[in-house]
C-alpha cells in the first residue's frame, strides 16, 4: 500500500492544538479544551495504524529488532532530547524559586532518568499556573510520558511481528487493553491515566488498547477502504475540535466511550477520507509534521513562562503568547535541529536508502514506507 493519510495528518495536528491549549489554560481560571487528553488516545491509535502501515511488512521479511528500534529512537529521540534540555531547564527554575518540593539533587536524578525513557517515581509536586502537579513520570515535561508508553508498545509489537512472522488478528490485544481499561478507571476513578505515578498502572492497557487498534484497522484497511464512507475530512476535523471542547476526562463514562468507540472510528474514517489536492493538503501536511514537535516542547515552554511569571493567572493572553512562541520554537527546531541530526543519524546507522519510516503516537507524518519526506514520523 502506497499512500499518504493527509487527514490523519490534520487530525494530528488539531490534536496537538488542543492539548497545548488545554495545558495552556489547565492551571488557570480559564480552562479550554477539557476533552484534549483524548488526544493522547488518537495518537496511540494513529501510532498503531502507521507503524503497522510503514514497518509490519518489512518485519515480516526479515527486519532485525535492532533496526527497528534504532529506526524509532532516530525518529523520537532528537526531539525528545531538545524538549527534555527545556524541560531540566524549567525543573530548575521551579527548584531555585521554591515552586516544587523537588531538591536539586532530586531534579537532576528525574533528568537523568527521563533522559532514557525511564518514568521517575517519586512522591513531589510541581507547581504550574494555579495548580500542583502531583508526581508526574516525568517532572520537566509532563506529556513525555506517552512517548514512554508509545516506545514500550512499539517494542511489544515489534516482537509479535517478529516472532509470529505473519500478520496477524490484533483482537486479542485489542480485547486485553480495552476490558483492563474499562475495569482499572471504573475501580480507581481515574479518566485518562499514564502521566503519573499514581496512576502509571492505566497507562499500559490505554496505550496497548489504542495502538492495537489502530493496528486493526490497517489489517482491514482493504475492507475498510471498499466499504467504509468518505467523510468530507473538515467534518472529522470538526467533529475532534468539539469532542475535546467537553468535559469528558471529568466522567468515567463519557471518557470511556470516547477513547474506546470514537476515537477508533475518527481514525478508521480519516484513513479513507483523503482532502482534494491543493492549499487543504498542503495545510494538513503542516499540521502533521509540525504536531510531535509542538507536543513534545510545549509544556516546558509553559512552565518557564509560569516561573517567570511567578504563577500569574495568565488566562487566554498568557495562553496566546505561550502558543506562539511553542509553534516558532517548535518549527525552528524540527527545520534545522531535529531534521538535520536524524539526518545525519540515519546516514551513519542505516545502508543507504534507508532512512527511518515516518509514523508515531504524537508524531508524525502517516506516510508509506517507500514515501520518507524529512517530515513526521
Amino acid at each position: 500500500m502506497n499512500h499518504r493519510f493527509n487527514t490523519l495528518d490534520g487530525l494530528r495536528g488539531i490534536a496537538a492544538i488542543a492539548v497545548i491549549f488545554f495545558h495552556f489554560t489547565q492551571h488557570t481560571t480559564l480552562r479550554l479544551f477539557s476533552g484534549a487528553g483524548l488526544a493522547v488516545d488518537l495518537f496511540f491509535c494513529l501510532s498503531g495504524f502507521v507503524i503497522a502501515h510503514s514497518y509490519q511488512q518489512r518485519l515480516i521479511g526479515g527486519m532485525s529488532f535492532k533496526e527497528f528500534f534504532l529506526k524509532r529512537l532516530v525518529r523520537l529521540y532528537p526531539m525528545f532530547m531538545i524538549a527534555l534540555m527545556l524541560g531540566a531547564l524549567a525543573l530548575f527554575m521551579k527548584t531555585t524559586s521554591s515552586q516544587t518540593s523537588l531538591t536539586l539533587h532530586q531534579t537532576l536524578n528525574s533528568v537523568a532518568l527521563n533522559a532514557f525513557y525511564i518514568p521517575y517515581l517519586n512522591d513531589y509536586y510541581v507547581q504550574i499556573g494555579k495548580d500542583r502537579i502531583d508526581s508526574a513520570l516525568f517532572p520537566g515535561n509532563d506529556p513525555a510520558w506517552s512517548l514512554f508508553f508509545e516506545l514500550l508498545v512499539n517494542i511489544v509489537f515489534a516482537f509479535v511481528v517478529i516472532r509470529t512472522g505473519r500478520r496477524k488478528n490484533p483482537l486479542p490485544w485489542i480485547l486485553l487493553g480495552g476490558v483492563t481499561l474499562i475495569a482499572y478507571v471504573l475501580l480507581s476513578g481515574f479518566v485518562a491515566p499514564g502521566w503519573s505515578a499514581t496512576n502509571i498502572i492505566g497507562g499500559l492497557p490505554r496505550t496497548v488498547y489504542g495502538f492495537f487498534v489502530g493496528v486493526y484497522i490497517y489489517f482491514l484497511f482493504d475492507r475498510v477502504s471498499a466499504h467504509c464512507p468518505r467523510v468530507p475530512p473538515i467534518y472529522l476535523m470538526l467533529a475532534s475540535f468539539f469532542i475535546f471542547l467537553l468535559p469528558t476526562r471529568f466522567s468515567e463514562p463519557m471518557w470511556l466511550y470516547a477513547a474506546l468507540i470514537f476515537v477508533p472510528v475518527v481514525v478508521t474514517l480519516g484513513t479513507v477520507s483523503d482532502p482534494k489536492p491543493g492549499m487543504t493538503n498542503r495545510f494538513f501536511d503542516y499540521l502533521g509534521w509540525l504536531s510531535y514537535p509542538i507536543y513534545c516542547i510545549h509544556f516546558p515552554i509553559y512552565s518557564i513562562f509560569t516561573s517567570l511569571t511567578h504563577d500569574a493567572d495568565i488566562r487566554l493572553w498568557g495562553a496566546g503568547l505561550c502558543a506562539a512562541v511553542t509553534i516558532v520554537l517548535a518549527h525552528l527546531s524540527a527545520k534545522f535541529i531535529d531534521e538535520p541530526v536524524r539526518e545525519m543519524l540515519s546516514r551513519r546507522l542505516f545502508r543507504p536508502g534507508m532512512t527511518p519510516a515516518l509514523g508515531t503516537a504524537a508524531t508524525g507524518q502517516a506516510t508509506a514506507a517507500n514515501q520518507l519526506p524529512p517530515n513526521q514520523s
